[in-house]
C-alpha cells in the first residue's frame, strides 16, 4: 500500500504491475533502465497525462511566424513559439533545426520537455477545416462554430466528437446523424432531440436506449415501435393528438 504524494490517497502496485515495468523497462548498448513504481495514484497519474491536452479552451493570440491574428489552443505568453497551422505544414521553417542529442545521464521527460519547448506548435490541431475558426481537434469540417475532436461535420455548434453529421447542436457522441439536438450517444438519428444512447430513430424527443424508432415521445429501451408516448402504443392519430 503507497500513499500519493499529490492527493495523499493510497493505492496498490501489484506483482503484475512490476512485471509490466520490468518488461517495458528500454535497454541501451546493453544496459537497462528500469522504470520506477509510481508515486501517484491512478486518478493522478490521469489527470497528470491528460493535462497537456487543450481540446476546448481557444484564445485570441499572434502566429510568431507570420503576425497573424489567431484563435489558438495556446494563450499570448506560452514559451513554445506558435505557428498558424498552415505555416507550420509548409516548408518556410526547417523542424531539423530544433534536433537535439539525447542525454542518457538526465530524465528523458525533463529532456522532453526541453524539446516540446523549443519547436513551433500549430495553433490548432485540424485537418481541412472551412469556415470553422472557433474549432479545435477536428478534421473536415465546415461552418461548424465551439465543435471539437469531431470529423466529417457540418453546420453545427457546440458538438464533442460528433462525427460524420449534419446541422447538430449541442451533442456529444453522435455519429451519422442529421438534425440532431442535445443528443448523447447516438447514432443513424435524423431530427432527434435528447436521445440518449439511441440509434436509427427519427422524428423523435426524450429516448432512451432506443432502436429504429419514429414519431416517438419520452420513450426507453423500444425497437422498431412508431407513434409511443412513454412506451404507451398509440395510433397516428392519438399521437398527433
Amino acid at each position: 500500500m503507497k500513499s500519493c504524494a499529490q492527493c495523499q490517497s493510497t493505492y496498490i502496485v501489484t506483482d503484475t504491475d512490476r512485471q509490466f515495468y520490468k518488461r517495458i523497462s528500454p535497454t541501451f548498448n546493453g544496459k537497462t533502465y528500469q522504470i520506477p513504481e509510481p508515486t501517484l495514484c491512478p486518478e493522478c497519474r490521469l489527470q497528470r497525462r491528460l493535462s497537456f491536452r487543450n481540446d476546448r479552451k481557444l484564445f485570441e493570440r499572434t502566429c510568431d511566424k507570420s503576425g497573424n491574428k489567431l484563435i489558438s489552443m495556446y494563450p499570448s505568453g506560452t514559451k513554445t513559439a506558435v505557428y498558424d497551422r498552415e505555416i507550420w505544414w509548409s516548408d518556410e521553417w526547417d523542424p531539423k533545426d530544433y534536433g537535439q542529442a539525447f542525454d542518457f545521464t538526465r530524465p528523458f521527460f525533463e529532456q522532453f520537455y526541453e524539446l516540446d519547448q523549443k519547436v513551433p506548435h500549430a495553433h490548432t490541431i485540424a485537418f481541412d477545416t472551412d469556415n470553422s475558426r472557433y474549432t479545435n481537434s477536428n478534421a473536415f469540417v465546415r461552418n461548424c462554430y465551439l465543435c471539437f475532436t469531431g470529423n466529417y461535420l457540418e453546420d453545427s455548434f457546440y458538438c464533442y466528437n460528433a462525427e460524420k453529421s449534419k446541422d447538430c447542436m449541442d451533442c456529444l457522441f453522435v455519429y451519422d446523424s442529421e438534425l440532431a439536438y442535445e443528443s448523447v450517444h447516438s447514432s443513424n438519428c435524423y431530427n432527434t432531440a435528447y436521445a440518449l444512447h439511441s440509434k436509427g430513430c427519427s422524428d423523435s424527443m426524450f429516448l432512451e436506449n432506443c432502436t429504429s424508432c419514429k414519431n416517438c415521445f419520452m420513450c426507453f429501451n423500444l425497437n422498431n415501435k412508431e407513434y409511443c408516448i412513454m412506451n404507451e402504443q398509440l395510433t397516428k392519430e392519438e399521437y398527433e393528438k
